[in-house]
C-alpha cells in the first residue's frame, strides 16, 4: 500500500536490493518550473529528519525573499524565487495571474514558488514549508507544516492534517486530524496535544484533535483540507 509509510518504505527497500548501483535523489520543482534543485540521497537519516532538497542545477538560478521582497542573507528563512530554462511562458489565458506569479530582478523573471525554504552553511537548501500555509491565530504567527510534522514526530502516527476552522465566536482555531498506524494503538487525542506541547509552544497546540482511521481526499489523493475544515465547523455549530 504506497499511501502508507512502511509501504513506501518497502518499495524503496525492494529498488535498492533490485538496482545495488542506482543513486536515489530527492528532487525538487513546481510544475512552472520543473525540477529546480536535486540532492542524491546516500543513505535514509535514522530518525525523522527531513532530507534536504539540495542545491540547485546547472542554469538554475535561486533567490531567496523576505515579505518585503527582500533577498535574505544564508541561514534566514523566506520564499524561494526560481527562474530557470524549463520555466513556463505563463498560465493558459490567465494574464493577471501570470503576471502575479513573477519576481522581477536584474531584468530576469523569477517564478514566485510560495514555498518557504533556509539555504545552509554548505549551500544546501532545507524546505521549511509553503509560505500559504502560514498563519496567525490570536496574534500568533503559526506555520502548519511545522505543527503537522510535531505530531508525526509520535511514533504511533502515520498521518497528520493540521488546518485552522473558524468557531462560533469568530475567531479562528488550530485542528487536526491524525490517522494512527493501522498495526498500533491510536493514541488519544489529549496524548496528541501533549506531545506536541512538548515540541511547540502552547499556543502551536491544536485546539481539537480528531483521531480517525482516514482523512477525505481530493481526486489527485491528496488529503482534502477544505473538506475537513467543513466538516469540523459543521459540527460545531448547532
Amino acid at each position: 500500500d504506497l499511501k502508507s509509510e512502511r509501504g513506501r518504505e518497502l518499495v524503496m527497500e525492494l529498488l535498492a536490493t533490485a538496482m545495488p548501483s542506482a543513486q536515489f535523489a530527492n528532487v525538487y520543482g513546481p510544475a512552472e518550473v520543473n525540477g529546480v534543485t536535486y540532492e542524491i540521497v546516500e543513505e535514509l537519516p535514522a530518525d525523522d529528519s527531513p532530507i534536504s532538497i539540495g542545491r540547485e542545477y546547472p542554469g538554475v538560478d535561486l533567490v531567496i525573499i523576505d515579505e518585503a521582497d527582500r533577498e535574505v542573507a544564508d541561514g534566514v528563512q523566506g520564499e524561494l524565487m526560481a527562474a530557470a530554462p524549463t520555466q513556463m511562458i505563463g498560465y493558459w489565458q490567465r494574464p493577471e495571474m501570470t503576471e502575479r506569479s513573477w519576481y522581477h530582478r536584474n531584468g530576469r523573471r523569477y517564478y514566485r514558488t510560495g514555498d518557504l525554504v533556509r539555504r545552509r552553511a554548505d549551500a544546501k537548501l532545507d524546505f521549511n514549508g509553503r509560505k500559504d500555509r502560514q498563519v496567525k491565530v490570536r496574534g500568533h504567527r503559526l506555520e502548519l507544516d511545522e505543527i503537522e510534522a510535531a505530531i508525526l514526530g509520535h511514533s504511533d502516527i502515520e498521518q497528520a492534517v493540521v488546518y485552522v476552522v473558524r468557531s462560533d465566536d469568530g475567531s479562528d482555531e488550530v485542528h487536526a486530524t491524525v490517522v494512527p498506524f493501522g498495526n498500533r494503538v491510536a493514541p488519544q487525542p489529549a496524548e496528541v496535544r501533549a506531545h506536541v506541547g512538548a515540541a511547540l509552544p502552547s499556543y502551536a497546540v491544536p485546539s481539537q484533535v480528531i483521531v480517525t482511521t482516514d482523512v477525505p481526499r481530493t481526486l489527485s489523493g491528496k488529503p482534502d483540507r477544505v473538506a475537513m475544515m467543513a466538516a469540523t465547523e459543521a459540527m460545531g455549530r448547532p
